[in-house]
């Protein structure tokens, strides 16, 4: 019988981020379970795929992706873009309801069968005995608890779950049927010592699940649509009088030329030139072979090109070289061409390939989406983005720190500048500051920012969901942590991942759990110390 699982998880967007990791592992070891979750009101928009324009050509390989039973993804939308569907639970064998009614969401987590949505401004108590007497029609095997509230406690209790799984911090665990002890290093037992380790929260998440799994860590991961990175993509086209034709779009047009490339290998195969690569059957050995059977010399003053002499001379031959020992003219082009790595020399060689090569190495972005920058180091990517903004005052790296980054990074790299709508004044502030940067805060959503994220050469973020959204994307990144620690358990997840903090130990650090509006000190060493060129320098 299918399992049914329960994930609650209704605290800010990096906690969901994280929260992302117990999909991963549950789907791992129940490849047949359902699972569902809860999240808060705006969170949705890590797991709902908005209705969007269909894109022309694909940008990204397509994700897997896992339909609830009984429902079918619905055709691409046309014409205008439309607004994101709303998004709440869905019963697995819902029928459709009628015109009038919005179209049911799709998922962009291919683990996920349905999503709750808990809109506290609708009447907290409200909305939680309403999703409470959803659940148990449902009749959950396992419900998991990832938080310490009350509220949700009182969730899960009202689930009628067959096991109700939470930490024993929780006012109500004493009524779950398993409790996990939770734990996080006393703030005041840190503070002023050197910097420790402690247990990640991807562990102590675990420890809920690890009965039904095993003991090894999961991992958080996010999955953007081609959509998203259709909408990253759009924003990273490089820039340049070289770069129109990408950020126009302005791409070859016909079934056989949507790309650069294709329109390079069109023109190739009108030249008689032939596509390059160790897998090709090449033009040139399908004409050299077509050439000797058909003894058809090429014609005309312009064939006189290696290639040329050397058919040319085979056919009056009427033979190709033979022996390991020949050192024919055929042995001489392909070492010749070898030598050159296939490629036409000399300023004069002004073909189709050259600029398509020359192209994707001046503007170090392909036309395939964000991700790939990171297949090819030797094709880094022009970009960084900056994450400057956090709920908590004493968690945010002031913006005059910000402005110091930016004006001491690589002239050659853009810098966008990300984060929610209520982050745009600061964004716009350092941009103007420090002279240059893109504001992108509230212009993508959360899906398309991190694919942004994940072809950046750099990340920059304080200790907040940004920092999560990366390790979920495995992206590069470098979070600034002034007045929490890491040993606290929400520090980076990837090795491509880099802390960056006050370089001694302060008497005042850590001044709590999450931070506070202001430095309980007034000094706020924990985060004018730290230089930009400290975090520069671990960062690249």
């Amino acid at each position: 019988m299918q399992k049914q699982f329960l994930i609650i998880q209704t605290a800010f967007l990096g906690d969901a981020v994280l929260a992302t990791g117990l999909l991963e592992k549950l789907h791992a070891h129940f490849p047949d379970a359902a699972i569902d979750l809860v999240v808060r009101k705006g969170n949705e928009g890590l797991f709902a795929l908005p209705i969007r324009t269909p894109i022309r050509t694909p940008i990204r390989t397509p994700i897997r992706t896992v339909d609830p039973p009984g429902r079918q993804a619905p055709p691409d939308p046309v014409g205008p873009q439309a607004p994101p569907a709303p998004v709440g639970p869905q019963a697995p064998h819902a029928p459709p309801g009628p015109p009038s009614l919005p179209a049911p969401p799709l998922h962009s987590h291919p683990f996920l069968r349905n999503l709750y949505i808990w809109d506290k401004r609708q009447g907290k108590t409200r909305a939680l005995f309403k999703l409470a007497a959803q659940f148990r029609k449902q009749r959950y095997d396992h419900v998991i608890n990832v938080q310490r509230f009350l509220s949700t406690g009182l969730m899960t209790v009202l689930s009628g779950g067959k096991e109700t799984i939470g930490y024993d911090k929780n006012p109500l665990s004493f009524l779950f049927s398993r409790k996990v002890k939770h734990q996080v290093p006393d703030w005041r037992v840190l503070r002023g010592k050197p910097a420790a380790t402690g247990v990640h929260e991807m562990d102590r998440l675990n420890a809920l699940i690890e009965h039904l799994t095993d003991g090894t860590r999961p991992l958080p991961r996010l999955y953007p649509s081609e959509a998203d990175y259709h909408a990253a993509e759009q924003v990273a086209l490089p820039q340049g009088p070289e770069a129109e034709t990408l950020r126009k779009e302005e791409t070859p047009q016909g079934p056989e030329a949507e790309t650069l490339r294709e329109q390079y290998e069109a023109e190739a195969l009108r030249k008689e030139e032939p596509p390059q690569g160790p897998e090709a059957e090449t033009l040139r050995e399908q004409y050299e072979a077509e050439t000797l059977r058909k003894e058809e010399t090429p014609q005309g003053p312009e064939a006189e090109t290696l290639r040329e002499q050397y058919e040319a001379e085979a056919l009056r031959k009427e033979e190709p070289p033979q022996g390991p020992e020949a050192e024919t003219l055929r042995e001489q082009y392909e070492a010749e061409t070898l030598r050159k790595e296939e490629t036409p020399q000399g300023p004069e060689a002004e073909t189709l390939r050259e600029q398509y090569e020359a192209e994707t190495l001046r503007e170090q972005y392909t036309r395939t989406h964000a991700g790939s920058l990171k297949e090819d180091p030797a094709v880094p990517s022009t970009y960084i983005t900056i994450a400057p903004a956090s709920v908590w005052f004493t968690k945010q790296w002031p913006a005059a720190k910000w402005i110091g980054l930016i004006k001491v990074l690589p002239k050659q790299q853009r810098v966008f500048l990300i984060g929610g709508p209520g982050d745009t004044a600061l964004c716009e502030r350092i941009a103007r500051e420090a002279g240059r940067g893109e504001v992108l805060a509230g212009k993508l959503s959360l899906l398309a920012t991190a694919a942004l994220m994940e072809g950046a050469a750099m990340n920059y973020v304080n200790d907040s969901a940004p920092l999560h959204i990366a390790s979920a994307m495995n992206a590069p990144v470098t979070a600034i942590f002034c007045s929490t620690v890491p040993a606290f358990g929400f520090g980076p997840l990837q090795a491509n991942g880099r802390v960056v903090e006050h370089p001694e130990p302060l008497y005042c650090r850590p001044c709590g759990l999450h931070g506070h509006k202001a430095c309980p000190e007034g000094h706020f060493k924990c985060a004018l110390d730290i230089l930009p060129e400290q975090a520069l320098a671990q960062g690249h």
